[in-house]
């Protein structure tokens, strides 16, 4: 159904029989009479008037309208992950590896804005290299996943190998000298 934002909305429906026990709910809420909706029954016949309906009354599930994307970012720097719902008013869980919750903290921060969402990971190390998933709804259906591969500076192990003082080092007069291993 299709309504105009700001006119209002009636839905009906027909039970088989009167006194049959009846709720009228929306994807987060059991509904009731105040302000905003109003329900009637009539023997089979029931009625919810919804006054001035807003986009956020949809009864449409909530969808990821802009999905996480790949990071590659570099040691040491911000790596920041953004996402966009379908609608507002819908909270959402992140996590790393699939079942490692993240929260606010010293090291990553959480910011939603209405229908925007970011997860910045401060200072990433080559730890933060993983695969990081935003959820929106308890049953977990309604996702986005993204990895952030984090570069750091290559390694180099020096190893120095000395020669010690022995008869034979003396003898073949051998300087110290060094592998390096990339």
């Amino acid at each position: 159904m299709q309504a105009e934002e700001g006119s209002s909305v009636i839905l009906r429906c027909e039970i088989s029989k009167p006194g049959i026990p009846v709720e009228w709910r929306t994807d987060r809420e059991l509904l009731s009479n105040g302000v905003k909706f109003q329900i009637r029954k009539r023997e089979t016949s029931l009625e919810l008037l919804i006054w001035k309906p807003v986009p956020e009354d949809s009864a449409l599930p909530v969808t990821f309208k802009q999905k996480l994307r790949n990071v590659s970012i570099e040691e040491g720097n911000t790596a920041m992950l953004r996402c966009e719902l379908s609608k507002p008013g819908h909270s959402v869980e992140w996590r790393k590896r699939g079942d490692e919750v993240i929260r606010n903290g010293e090291k990553y921060h959480i910011r939603q804005r209405d229908t925007l969402i970011e997860l910045r990971i401060f200072d990433v190390t080559l730890e933060d290299s993983n695969i990081y998933t935003c959820i929106c709804g308890s049953l977990e259906t309604t996702k986005t996943t993204a990895r952030i591969t984090v570069n750091g500076e290559t390694v180099f192990i020096r190893i120095l190998i000395l020669v010690l003082e022995t008869s034979f080092a003396r003898q073949q007069q051998l300087e110290p000298f060094y592998f390096i291993f990339p």
